[in-house]
């Protein structure tokens, strides 16, 4: 019997069982297809946020960079960390690509005040705020002007803005925290120098300010050379080793001192070995005060000028001084000549007069006179072997002082030697004669004559500069026989020594106070008399070069008999000051006053400065936390910024939220100057 088979279709459980497998694979299907939509709308929000924060802070950082940091304003005030930024901008020269400055004070030109402040709502908002620029705001109107704008939500209503804009940078802002980064110095290196470093931003006080280091952890050392800082509203220059006398305090590492011939050139600084992590030294500075000791560093307006006086250095202090003229070697034969190398020649010159032209500055070739001076020497040398008797001997200025004429232009001065109108220079020695009461001055030629009565040889410069037969000699000789011609030699004369001028001036730089009407309360300098004398005369005016001011030679000199006047300085209240020193030598020139320090105080203003500094480095200096008045530099804005977007996902309407976050430090690079 043959069994029979169902070949139409599926039984009614086979049915069931496979609906039931595809359905429960649908299901699985959908979740992960919807487990995948939400991943993706998520990666979609969070890049989408992410390009929103980077954005905004791209968009801060290009306004800030504009800007400067002294002249920012914080809500709340002087109260970080901060919810809003005020700040000045300024355009950019499409033709130049710089930035507008004014012609005479060289400072940027803000075009426009930018806020940038939050608005709270649902949700809050992060607002850029724009307006132009209005130069004759006070800092307290600025201020009251972001505070504001901040409380209102806006400018609408402040009197005097215009063309105000405003934009939202985005919407749903979760944290926005804005605050000055504090500031540190590095002044370690790998080998000895200096540095000039940016200690960072900081609001002054009016009078005076202590600024302070704090050595940080270290693997090599803890020392620390300060020669300059500048903490003070005029932004000038301050010797630190001068704070050593009572402005500077110290706690842990060795006693502080003043350091001569620093690392970085004859320079004198402060020096100070902290020896560990947490030892600090604070110096107490004023402001304000013009305090010029460094002559040969000072860098103010360029217009110091000096007359009969020079910068040198004084090796016995190891400092920079102002002194007058002279008292030195002012022409040699060999710097006249080219030649360095003298030699020695047999003499057919026995009995000759020789006529010696020593150049000034006003002839070809000149500049050979350095140095001015109310007395001189001559200093004449004999050959290797052979001694030198000479006589007649005579100095002069010369009839013109652009040429080479071989003539006295007024009666010269006899040169003796001891008392006589004679001298013997034995064999390859020099003598130097008595003083001659004749002036010199670098602007004029003069002539030396002399008769030659014995010498079997010369010691002979090779007139090498007035080699040229289109051009006269320096150098004429009349033979025993009377026959006179040039000569491109110049026999036994080797040197002119002159004493130091009998006055001299040195006038300052001038000097900007950065404040309208300052109120001058003291004039002081230090000076070394010997038996010179020393006086001083000060003016000020408005106008940056002083074509407001009196002419110094208008102005009565005060007498520098002591250390100190407030009468010198008078009633002086203009912007810009500036002082001449007169210097006169002894009566014998023979000593020059020293003057080795001015200073002009006055009291500054409370304002935000940039404060910097020249520091020693070295493989053994450290790193060091620096405040002012007990609070951190800041040297930067840092800026912690959080957003958000709340999603919906699900049958059931439920939401999610996706934020962004990110930090980033902006510093602003310009100055304002």
């Amino acid at each position: 019997m043959r069994r029979l088979t169902n070949k139409s279709g599926y039984t009614l459980m086979e049915l069931m069982v496979s609906l039931v497998i595809l359905g429960m694979a649908t299901t699985l299907s959908i979740s992960g297809y919807l487990l995948l939509l939400k991943k993706s709308n998520n990666l979609s929000t969070q890049l989408e946020l992410d390009m929103n924060a980077q954005n905004a802070i791209e968009r801060l950082k290009i306004d800030l960079r504009l800007s400067s940091m002294n002249e920012i304003y914080g809500y709340p005030a002087d109260d970080p960390p901060y919810e809003a930024l005020c700040f000045p901008i300024a355009s950019i020269d499409p033709d130049t690509g710089m930035l507008p400055r004014d012609p005479d004070t060289l400072k940027i030109i803000w075009d426009r005040t930018v806020v940038y402040h939050v608005v709270e709502g649902s949700p809050d908002q992060l607002r850029r705020t724009s307006f132009d620029y209005d130069v004759d705001l006070t800092d307290a109107e600025r201020q009251a002007v972001l505070n504001y704008i901040v409380q209102q939500g806006g400018a609408a209503g402040l009197s005097g803005i215009e063309n105000l804009e405003s934009t939202v940078i985005f919407n749903n802002l979760l944290n926005w925290e804005l605050k000055p980064e504090g500031g540190w110095i590095s002044t370690y290196s790998e080998t000895p120098g200096y540095a000039t470093i940016s200690l960072g931003y900081a609001l002054l006080q009016d009078t005076e300010n202590v600024l302070e280091f704090t050595a940080k952890d270290s693997v090599s050392s803890y020392k620390l050379g300060i020669d300059q800082v500048m903490a003070n509203s005029s932004l000038n220059y301050r010797e630190a080793e001068l704070a050593l006398a009572s402005r500077v305090e110290f706690s842990g590492g060795d006693t502080p001192q003043e350091q001569s011939k620093a690392a970085y050139g004859n320079r004198h600084a402060l020096y100070y070995d902290a020896k560990a992590e947490g030892s600090t030294l604070s110096i107490t500075i004023p402001n304000d005060v013009w305090e010029l000791t460094d002559f040969e560093n000072f860098s103010g307006s360029g217009y110091m000028e000096r007359d009969r006086t020079v910068i040198k250095t004084d090796y016995t202090l190891d400092d920079i001084v102002v002194a007058l003229e002279g008292n030195e070697t002012s022409w040699m034969a060999e710097s006249q000549t080219a030649d360095f190398d003298a030699f020695d020649s047999t003499s057919n010159l026995v009995g000759a007069t020789v006529s010696i032209l020593l150049k000034g500055s006003g002839v070809a070739g000149g500049n050979m006179i350095n140095s001015d001076g109310e007395r001189c020497k001559l200093t004449f040398r004999a050959a290797e072997d052979s001694n030198l008797h000479i006589s007649q001997i005579m100095i002069g200025e010369s009839a013109s002082s652009n040429t080479t004429a071989m003539a006295f232009g007024s009666s010269p001065e006899t040169v003796y030697f001891s008392g006589s109108d004679t001298v013997t220079v034995p064999v390859d020695q020099t003598r130097t004669s008595d003083w001659v009461d004749l002036p010199i001055s670098k602007d004029k030629n003069y002539l030396v004559t002399f008769q030659i009565d014995h010498a079997n040889k010369l010691h002979m410069w090779g007139d090498y500069r007035a080699y040229n037969l289109s051009l006269p000699t320096t150098t004429r000789i009349k033979n025993a026989a009377g026959t006179e011609f040039g000569a491109y030699i110049l026999p036994a004369l080797e040197s002119l020594f002159v004493s130091y001028a009998d006055e001299g001036t040195y006038t300052s730089d001038i000097m900007d106070t950065c404040i309208d009407s300052p109120l001058y309360e003291n004039f002081s300098w230090l000076v070394e008399f010997a038996n010179g004398s020393c006086s001083f005369k000060v003016r000020s005016g408005n106008e940056p070069d002083l074509t407001d001011a009196p002419a110094f030679s208008s102005l009565t000199a005060w007498n520098a008999t002591v250390s100190e006047s407030s009468q010198i300085i008078g009633s002086q209240t203009g912007r810009y000051i500036q002082f001449q020193a007169i210097l006169n030598s002894s009566t014998d020139y023979l000593e020059s006053p020293l003057l080795r320090k001015v200073e002009i105080n006055w009291d500054g203003e409370s304002r935000m400065v940039n404060m910097s500094g020249k520091f020693t480095t070295g493989p053994d200096y450290g790193d060091f936390y620096v405040t002012l008045n007990g609070s951190a530099l800041k040297s930067a804005v840092q800026v912690d910024m959080e957003i958000y977007e709340d999603i919906t996902m699900g049958v059931n309407g439920e939401t999610q939220r996706i934020s962004s976050s990110i930090k980033a430090d902006i510093t602003p690079r310009n100055s304002g100057l």
